[in-house]
Order: structure tokens, then sequence, then C-alpha cells
């Protein structure tokens, strides 16, 4: 096994399209997350002349000259034992303290014995949120008829009330306007927003990966949503609303049309991203059959050292202190 690694922008993203990658391993995404303190490995797995995966690894500095890992919804690949092990080896001859990686994989006991095969552990500091909903992007139709009777009443009554429409990162006031609509959210729902920068740089190195909608009532925008796509996923990032928009369901139609446009687009899902017990996830739910959530591997840490693993667990005792002071 070797690897190479690829320094070009269309090569390493038409890659992970011929994979089925995650829109979080393209190119931009780790060029945004370049602006924010990391820096980013793009290598291809190789087993003889044959290319098996990839991963984007996301790399950050840390005290004392160590450093940390994160593969965000990767490796990809077939040969899911093989990527593991050059990963894991790829790590080692970095001197990575320790590495967390996020596949993109089901929650089963034969994707948790691939990973402890190859030295992972389930890590105590999730990344993302495991459990999420997602739809399959085929027989939307049955998908709409078999949803609550109330649920399809808020699609299409939304869809009739407001003029849903698509934005172009391009359109700095329509841009604007959105990150305005999630400060409004932000502020009721209780959660910190970064800076509007953020979202900028967001919208210029995602490009055309970016799949930014809102719903308009009589020209104003009352809703948006903001995602990133791939050939076959559609993950939602951010999305809020106004008062009009919350009170007259706008979300219900915004996400159905994007949900639509998606399996126009051919992709494969539509992936909500992440459940906990709160007012957003019980929409998201409303999206789907009864008994469908998806549940993912989570976070899975690898220590090249023992070394590692102090660092690890030093960083997770470190925010947790930090909540503390907080509250």
């Amino acid at each position: 096994m070797e690897w190479t690694e690829i320094k070009n922008r269309e090569e390493w993203d038409k890659i992970v399209d011929d994979f089925g990658g995650h829109p979080l391993q393209y190119w931009g995404w780790g060029e945004l997350k370049e602006k924010n303190g990391w820096k980013s490995e793009r290598i291809v797995f190789k087993k003889g002349d044959k290319m098996i995966g990839g991963s984007q690894i996301l790399v950050k500095a840390l005290p004392m000259k160590q450093k940390m890992f994160f593969v965000p919804r990767g490796p990809f690949g077939s040969e899911k034992s093989e990527l593991l092990k050059v990963l894991a080896e790829f790590a080692k001859n970095k001197k990575a303290s320790f590495i967390k990686i996020e596949p993109e994989w089901h929650k089963n006991n034969e994707n948790e014995k691939v990973l402890r095969g190859a030295g992972f552990k389930l890590s105590n500091n999730q990344v993302f949120i495991p459990r999420t909903a997602e739809i399959t992007l085929k027989n939307l139709d049955e998908h709409l008829m078999n949803l609550r009777k109330k649920t399809r009443y808020h699609i299409n009554r939304s869809m009739r009330d407001f003029e849903i429409k698509s934005i172009k990162t391009t359109d700095h006031k329509m841009i604007d306007q959105a990150l305005q609509l999630y400060k409004i959210t932000a502020h009721r729902a209780g959660f910190k927003t970064h800076p509007d920068e953020y979202y900028k740089n967001l919208a210029k190195m995602m490009g055309d990966h970016n799949k930014i909608y809102g719903a308009f009532l009589d020209g104003e925008m009352t809703a948006f949503s903001w995602n990133i796509a791939s050939k076959t996923t559609e993950f939602a990032l951010y999305g809020g609303s106004n008062e009009t928009g919350r009170k007259l369901n706008a979300n219900y139609g915004l996400k159905w049309t994007m949900v639509r446009n998606a399996e126009a687009r051919g992709l494969k899902f539509y992936d909500f991203n992440g459940l906990l017990h709160d007012g957003l996830s019980l929409f998201k739910l409303h999206f789907l059959l009864p008994d469908s959530e998806t549940m993912r591997i989570g976070t899975w840490d690898y220590y090249p050292s023992v070394s590692g693993k102090l660092v690890n667990s030093g960083i997770v005792l470190a925010r947790k202190a930090r909540r503390m002071i907080k509250k």
C-alpha cells in the first residue's frame, strides 16, 4: 500500500466524485478550514497500480509541537480495512499525536469490527452527531404520501404561499439577508454563530457545491437554508427564519423543494445533518418515515503513540473546563 498527495483542486474533486465522497471531502472545505487555523493534506491510497480511495485530512497544530489530524466524513473508498490501515500508517509517518476520523458509514457490527481491527477506538469526544435524518432520493412522491397529514399540509401550504428560489453565492445582498436571518434564529434558539466572513468564505471556496435557497413573501426573504452537495449527497449546514417565516412554516416548503431539486440532479441522499432532542430535530423528523432515522458510525480515534492519547485527553478536559467557566 502507498499514498500520493494531490495538489490540484480539479483533480482532487474529481477523485472525490469518482468514489462518491462526501461534500466535506471537497477541496473547498479544506480551504475554508485553512482560514481558521487548520492545514489540509489530500492523499489518495493505492494498492499496486489501483487507486482504492482517499482522504482529505485537516491538520491542527497543538502546543508543545503536537498535532492532531481530523478526517470529516472520510476516508472514502470501498476497501475499508485497507483504507484504515494506510491512514494509520500515514498518521505515524507524519508524526501525528492522534487522528480522528468520521467515516460516512452506518453504525453496525461489521463496520465497528473493521475499525477496531485497524487499531481505532470509539472516541469520547464526538464531533458530528451520529444520529441523523437522511432521505433516500427515490420514489419521493410515495415518500411524501406516507408522511404525516399535517406535514404534507405544511409543505403544500408553504410552497403555495412563498416563492422559493435559489440564491447565487455571488449575490452578496441576498447572502447578507440570509445571514441576518441566521442571527435572528441564533438569538431565538440561544446558539452562537461564526463571524460573517466565515460564511462568505464558505460561499466563495465551495463555489457551485453550495446549495442556498430562500423562501420569499412579498419580495422579503423570510427563511433560508444553506447546504453543500457532492455528486451523491446533499448535506444541510445552516438555516434560519424571521418571525413571519417561523409562524407560517416557510421551512417546510423550503426543505421539500431542496429535497426535490437534489433528486432532480441525480443525487442519492439528502442528509438533514444531526438529530438531538430539540425543536429543530423534531422538525427534521417530520420529513422521515417512521423508524427511519440513520445512525452513523461516529467519531473514532487512532493513537500512533501513548503520548497521543494523553494529548487528546488533555484537550477534552480543557474544553470541559472552558464550558464550566462559561456557565
